[in-house]
């Protein structure tokens, strides 16, 4: 570390600071070129920032020179800056506040011009350079015992001054010490903004959208995959998760429902990743995308209906908002901390708020809380944990590997899923149904008014059998009643009349296993009137299909009605 003229005094309290903020805060000995003018009125100059703003520190020895003041104009210093700001971080690809620190240090307090001086340079007009100036006169005499007593303009000035006593009032360290303590973290010697990670997780939301439209089990409504489409890519079903398929608790984060769905999870995910990204680092960044997936399909599979197919980014990126608001409280009050809280809580809050998103379509809000929760804990534990001198949270190498795990099972995830896409095509054929006669599609009951348990059913049957008696679910609902009272003749009517309806039925999610249940039902008012080989042919189509069935009471009549008789 050396003055202007190559010459230190060594023994000198600003020296000793101007190492001690180099091997506690993250500062660099680094002369920026367009800082020249700084560095021709200080003794010495270094360069620091958190990753997002950049701060010079110009440093003035008074107890070498009582008479020398920081003398260069404002106007000067905020040329200087703006001119230095090619250098700061960038906030959704705005640079960042370039912060001027004016230190003095000597013995004895500021006089009034002194602090009239220093105040001109932190309370006048705002510029739009976006330069912040902050100055601090260190009193290295002893006050009541202690020196460090500090006159500081900036906000920050309670919290330097505990530190400025110790390092001035303890022995101080040797020069290996600080040595030891600059390099024991990665030192900030330029700024690298580009938020590569959060590019390649948008590249794979781009690319999986141009997939499901052209890798369809079933006709795209425009731009817009069908539903089919989505599950057979990855979609998150709670039939298929409770089978086992829990990769997809990773794999609907990749997929959107349409455009819009995605070009706003790509606005959101730019912003909440870029701030991140430069915060907490790649590997952190990632890993909490994965643990976001996670936490917002857990979510979504807790409070959501059993109907309800999730896909999209939001419970990831919801996590990524909330960490990165939890891990902005790192940086120092100022305008980016600021501008960081407000950008990404303007996104955040009303995507937690239902209400708030009135008219938007279909919104997994459980996904967004799920998200949101998962990556405020886990922004809260960085923060907690996050060493003062340390550019990146802790456990980088465990970031990782949570990282490549949850994108090792994504993959594996697409690798079954891509084994099974023909038979998911097959699965999905009523959608071929539907291409040639758009109009059976009226014929179904809308999904957000299928019944969810059995007390709905019961209620709503009849009335659904009277607006929909062509869908088949219709037909087996009041059958179901029937048999439960008794009536197997009125049951098995409906029944057949459910079957006969091939086409609607191939438009349903999962056609073959509804007709399982169908015949199921149909066998059953033939065995309670004792009429077993009837019981059996009805059977027969599905024993001779042999579709699984979860169902341990179906699964056990269909064993008994396929044996050998």
């Amino acid at each position: 570390m050396s003055s202007p003229d190559g010459e230190r005094a060594p023994d000198s309290a600003a020296s000793y600071l101007a190492r001690c903020l180099v091997a506690d805060h993250r500062y660099v000995i680094r002369n920026l070129p367009e800082a020249a003018p700084l560095a021709a009125v200080s003794d010495w100059i270094l360069t620091g920032g958190d990753g997002v703003g950049l701060a010079i520190a110009c440093i003035i020895d008074r107890d070498a020179d009582p008479h020398k003041r920081f003398t260069l104009d404002p106007e000067r210093v905020d040329e200087v800056a703006a001119a230095c700001r090619k250098y700061a971080g960038s906030v959704h690809g705005v640079k960042e506040t370039v912060t001027i620190e004016i230190w003095e240090v000597g013995a004895g307090v500021p006089d009034t011009g002194d602090r009239a001086r220093l105040e001109g340079y932190a309370f006048r007009r705002v510029t739009q350079k976006g330069v912040a100036i902050r100055a601090y006169a260190v009193n290295t005499a002893a006050t009541n015992g202690l020196p460090g007593d500090l006159f500081s303009t900036a906000a920050d000035g309670a919290t330097r001054q505990p530190w400025l006593r110790q390092i001035l009032s303890e022995p101080r360290r040797s020069d290996q010490a600080l040595a030891v303590a600059a390099t024991a973290h990665d030192k900030v010697a330029h700024f690298d903004t580009r938020p590569i990670a959060t590019y390649a997780l948008l590249l794979a939301f781009f690319a999986m959208f141009v997939v499901e439209l052209a890798w369809t089990v079933m006709p795209a409504d425009g731009v817009s995959p069908g539903l089919g489409t989505l599950i057979a890519l990855g979609g998150l079903e709670h039939e298929r998760f409770d089978a086992g398929e829990w990769w997809r608790m990773l794999t609907c984060a990749f997929l959107h429902g349409n455009p819009l769905h995605l070009l706003f999870n790509a606005v959101a995910m730019y912003m909440a990743g870029g701030v991140l990204e430069n915060l907490i680092g790649r590997r952190w960044m990632v890993a909490l995308f994965v643990i976001g997936a996670l936490g917002g399909s857990a979510a979504s599979l807790s409070i959501n209906a059993d109907n309800i197919t999730s896909v999209g980014a939001s419970g990831a990126i919801m996590a990524l908002l909330a960490a990165a608001m939890v891990a902005s409280l790192r940086l120092p009050k100022g305008p980016a901390r600021t501008q960081i809280l407000v950008s990404l809580g303007q996104i955040l809050i009303p995507s937690l708020l239902p209400l708030a998103s009135a008219g938007g379509g279909k919104v997994d809000f459980a996904a967004h809380l799920g998200g949101a929760l998962a990556g405020a804990v886990g922004g809260g534990l960085l923060l907690l944990t996050w060493a003062r001198d340390a550019e990146h949270p802790r456990a980088g190498a465990f970031a990782a590997v949570v990282a490549a795990a949850g994108l090792a099972f994504t993959g594996y995830g697409w690798i079954r899923l891509a084994a099974d896409h023909d038979e998911y095509a097959r699965t999905f054929v009523g959608a071929g149904v539907l291409a040639r006669n758009p109009a059976l599609a009226k014929e179904l009951i809308p999904d957000g008014e299928l019944p969810k348990d059995d007390a709905e059913i019961a209620a709503r049957s009849a009335d659904l059998l009277t607006r929909y008696p062509r869908d088949p679910r219709a037909q087996y609902f009041a059958a179901v009643l029937a048999i439960e009272a008794g009536d197997v003749e009125r049951a098995r009517g409906h029944l057949e009349r459910a079957i006969a309806e091939q086409d609607l039925r191939m438009l349903l999610t999962n056609p073959e296993r509804f007709e399982v249940f169908l015949r199921h039902a149909l066998a059953v008012t033939h065995e309670r009137e004792d009429n077993l080989a009837a019981a059996r042919a009805a059977a027969a189509p599905s024993c001779k299909a042999g579709v699984a069935i979860d169902d341990g009471e179906v699964r056990a009549f269909y064993e008994r009605m396929c044996a050998a008789p």
